[in-house]
Parts: structure tokens; C-alpha cells; sequence
């Protein structure tokens, strides 16, 4: 098992070799980690987050009563508690603040991912099973 901190020092290897993804397998343990914040053919992901800056520019934060709900660790981002469930939540849904919209899991362990507002699912930015890092969007909830 590799703990934070391992883990930490492969992403940190990851950005200054230049890489842009590391997969290691050790027995049943398995880590992939994949660089984002540039396009690449590796992580649709990135492209994802650079058309939505795109988008933001643009829109010039007319979108005030938008709350953005964000991955609270680095891990693989699940919409349902097990396969083939029912979603936490899906586009129209009403949250509260403890709502839970989805959990990430990391070294066999799921964290819950709670809105933190009250409003409207208004959309789904990570499509189930998508590795995320910290601070990465997961939902957009219209506040109220």
C-alpha cells in the first residue's frame, strides 16, 4: 500500500520529468497518475477544463448564483455508491448542503463528496470512473 506521502512524491517526479502520465502496479495495488492542465490525448478530462475556461471568459461570470462543487482528494470519482446503482444525484436534483453527490475513492478508501450548497444539479462536469485531483469541478449547482 503507498501512503500520501509516496504518492505526493510520484506526482511531484510526474511534473518535473515532463510526464504526462505514471501507472505503477505493485501486486494488487495499482496508482495512475495523469498530468492535467494541458491538452492532451491522454486525458479528455484536460480538454474538458480547457473549453470550460474558454466558455468562462466568455460567459464573464454572468452566472452569480453558480456554485461550483469540487473533489475534495485525488482519487477516481464515482457517481453511485457500487456499479450499476442509481446516481447520488443527477442533472435537475435538488441538494442541501449535505447532500452526498458522489465519492472518490483512494487507496480503497471512498470519500464523500457533499454539495455544500442548496440549489439545482444543473450539470455534471466528470463522467463516472474519471480520475480527479484536488480542487477539480465535479458539479455545477444553481444556488436558491
Amino acid at each position: 500500500m503507498y501512503s500520501v506521502e509516496e504518492i505526493q512524491a510520484l506526482m511531484k517526479s510526474l511534473n518535473e520529468q515532463g510526464l504526462e502520465r505514471v501507472k505503477i502496479k505493485n501486486g494488487e495495488m495499482e496508482v495512475e497518475l495523469l498530468k492535467s492542465g494541458e491538452a492532451s490525448a491522454l486525458s479528455r478530462k484536460t480538454e474538458t477544463k480547457i473549453e470550460e475556461k474558454n466558455e468562462e471568459e466568455v460567459s464573464s461570470n454572468e452566472d452569480t448564483d453558480v456554485h461550483t462543487i469540487k473533489s475534495s482528494t485525488v482519487g477516481t470519482f464515482y457517481r453511485a455508491s457500487e456499479p450499476n446503482a442509481e446516481p447520488f444525484v443527477k442533472e435537475g436534483d435538488y441538494v442541501s448542503n449535505d447532500t452526498v453527490v458522489g465519492v472518490v475513492e483512494a487507496m480503497k478508501l471512498f470519500n464523500e463528496i457533499s454539495a455544500d450548497v442548496e440549489g439545482e444539479i444543473t450539470e455534471v462536469l466528470v463522467e463516472d470512473g474519471t480520475f480527479v485531483e484536488y480542487e477539480d469541478e465535479l458539479f455545477k449547482v444553481r444556488k436558491g
